[in-house]
């Protein structure tokens, strides 16, 4: 069986895996998220020890003296294979051929943008269960620190999370490395607080880019340019905030993208009524400021004197 979900929903997913499945093919985007589920899925399937393989060192040999081999005194250890995504065409061919008949059960972890060419049919011939987990929406990411800080052995409130997300960007690794800081820290606590992460985590590295779209989508300008003036970043975290005006103001001049959606979310709708509340000429001065701001970014330009000059104008207009 082949089937996507949120990483968000992991827990109630592997609630529902038969701990004696033949084979578990877990699948990612990124290498760390792989590695916490995998520690995860041998705690949740009660797996006391397990041989951890990497996919290079798996040839068709290999197999055939790990996997295919049957006798009465056959190890039954749970094997590992890291890195699936590179196994080679003939050795995933074995390996399905072996699993059949193998006492052995095999998880698979892997990383990669696109899912291996050959998984569907891994999926759909053999005993296997392959799921890939996708990092949930960007309106998610607080719940995305909560999910990790409990996996973690913590809870922590919303307030908290959101303080993390702010300055750890949209980095799972981050987020776990921020969970680990906070074991060695508060080895005794259970439950977080804002109080708590803001003692560990006072650099401000991202800017809060959909609270402040909505600053703009409702005209508050000043206030959003006085914000980006005390707004302490670095220049690609500024470039990259200015990157994203540009596309929302795209999305408010052509909200035409979100008619193919079942379902719209928070961040939609206030683009239809941003639609509503801004006017073309409008919205073409302010993407070419945000334009001129991009690159003068890339240029490694000091940008403070436009961001004043643009508060100033804006302050005075009332808006």
């Amino acid at each position: 069986m082949k089937k996507e979900i949120s990483i968000l929903d992991f827990n109630q997913e592997v609630n529902e895996i038969d701990p004696l499945l033949k084979s578990l093919w877990i699948h990612s985007d990124e290498e760390s998220v792989s590695l916490f589920h995998r520690n995860l899925i041998k705690e949740k399937l009660g797996i006391e020890k397990w041989d951890l393989f990497n996919a290079k060192d798996i040839t068709v040999s290999w197999i055939e003296n790990h996997l295919a081999a049957l006798s009465l005194f056959a190890d039954e250890t749970p094997v590992v294979i890291l890195g699936a995504h590179s196994l080679k065409k003939n050795v995933f061919e074995k390996l399905c051929e072996s699993l059949v008949d193998s006492p052995k059960q095999v998880f698979l972890f892997s990383f990669s943008r696109l899912d291996p060419s050959w998984i569907k049919k891994y999926a759909s011939l053999f005993e296997t269960y392959y799921l890939k987990l996708k990092m949930p929406a960007f309106w998610d990411f607080d719940k995305l620190v909560q999910y990790v800080f409990e996996m973690m052995g913590y809870r922590i409130d919303s307030k908290a999370a959101h303080y993390l997300y702010l300055r750890l960007g949209q980095s799972f690794y981050e987020f776990q490395n921020a969970a680990k800081v906070c074991q060695l820290n508060y080895p005794d606590k259970k439950t977080l607080n804002l109080a708590d992460v803001e003692e560990l985590f006072k650099s401000n590295k991202h800017i809060d880019r959909f609270r402040l779209a909505t600053s703009f989508n409702q005209k508050k300008l000043s206030s959003f340019f006085h914000e980006l003036i005390n707004t302490e970043v670095d220049p690609d975290e500024m470039k990259s905030f200015f990157s994203f005006m540009v596309s929302h103001c795209v999305k408010i001049i052509d909200p035409t993208y979100m008619n193919s959606k079942k379902k719209l979310s928070k961040y939609d709708k206030e683009i239809q009524q941003a639609a509503r509340t801004w006017n073309p000429r409008q919205l073409d001065y302010m993407l070419e400021r945000f334009s001129e701001l991009v690159i003068m970014c890339k240029q490694k330009k000091d940008i403070e004197s436009e961001l004043e000059s643009s508060y100033l104008i804006f302050k005075k207009k009332g808006s």
